[in-house]
């Protein structure tokens, strides 16, 4: 699967970057996650966005596929951290 960047550069996805950007995110709060739950979200992430069975995926699909997840498993400060740090 590749990415299109904002700025419209298509590169290779990496889901090691989709980790990191939770765990950022994740270290700012008061409550950080652990390597387990990042692990399983990040799993699950990728799966979703291979799900969606396209070969290139836009970067801000990427991003509220992110936010959907550490949503939906009730990681509210994360979500809203992450959303802060992101460029949008």
């Amino acid at each position: 699967m590749k990415v299109k960047k904002r700025n419209g550069e298509i590169v290779n996805f990496e889901i090691e970057k989709v980790a990191n950007s939770i765990a950022n995110a994740s270290d700012e709060t008061h409550e950080p996650l652990n390597m387990g739950d990042i692990d399983i979200l990040t799993k699950d992430i990728n799966h979703k966005l291979k799900e969606i069975g396209k070969e290139i995926i836009d970067s801000e699909e990427i991003f509220d596929t992110i936010l959907l997840y550490l949503m939906k498993e009730r990681f509210y400060h994360v979500a809203e951290q992450y959303r802060k740090k992101s460029d949008w």
